[in-house]
């Protein structure tokens, strides 16, 4: 599912903070402790073997790349065998 918020007055530890459009995707896959929500934007860095899930790894890493080339940033939450919540957010100026 994707969602959207025109406009939204946010900041995060990274020092980003302004007016932005927030976009969320949300899915019911297999999920993932939210304690490696870093992680799993480094290049090559898989939660599981590629065994047992296909992917290369690259996928979010390429993702956050583009988003910080627009001066924004993308944060994830999940929640293990229940999905998660990738937000992305663009400065809206």
């Amino acid at each position: 599912m994707i969602s959207r918020t025109l406009f939204c007055r946010c900041s995060n530890n990274n020092g980003y903070s302004g007016d932005f459009a927030e976009i969320k995707f949300s899915d019911n896959g297999i999920g993932f402790d939210n304690q490696y929500s870093k992680k799993i934007f480094e290049i090559f860095q898989r939660l599981h073997p590629q065994s047992k899930y296909s992917g290369t790894g690259i996928g979010l890493s390429i993702v956050e790349k583009i988003v910080q080339h627009h001066n924004g940033f993308v944060k994830a939450e999940g929640e293990k065998d229940k999905g998660a919540v990738f937000t992305v957010y663009l400065p809206a100026n």
